[in-house]
């Protein structure tokens, strides 16, 4: 979708631009990569979280405001994909079954419960 968003401008700027914008993300994940790697590598854990690599390196304030910040742009993600997929989940129902309910919480209810009862049964088992 993000080309034919950008598509007005050029192809050019519209390469340039979205090529930026992957060197942007491949570098940011190549640096949480490194963080994460060397966090691993002085606590002796498996694993870390974004929480404790910020703590470590930018202190609580920093992660404080990271922590933040990953809630902020998740919210923004789930709520427009709710949104979006109810969009497109009434348009491919019945009318009358469309009216029946808001197309969010019909998006929610139908692919939440998928997720619940295949993934989260998972959880349970083990």
């Amino acid at each position: 979708a993000l080309p034919a968003v950008t598509q007005p401008v050029g192809f050019v700027p519209s390469t340039i631009g979205l090529l930026l914008a992957w060197v942007y993300m491949a570098t940011t994940g190549l640096l949480i990569a490194e963080v994460a790697l060397a966090d691993m590598a002085s606590s002796g854990k498996v694993a870390t979280s974004l929480q404790s690599m910020a703590a470590r390196t930018i202190g609580p304030v920093g992660a404080a405001v990271s922590s933040l910040s990953f809630i902020v742009v998740h919210f923004g993600l789930i709520v427009a994909y709710i949104s979006r997929g109810g969009q497109l989940l009434a348009s491919l129902l019945p009318a009358a079954v469309a009216a029946s309910a808001p197309a969010p919480a019909l998006f929610t209810a139908v692919f939440g419960g998928l997720v619940f009862f295949t993934k989260g049964s998972d959880a349970l088992e083990a």
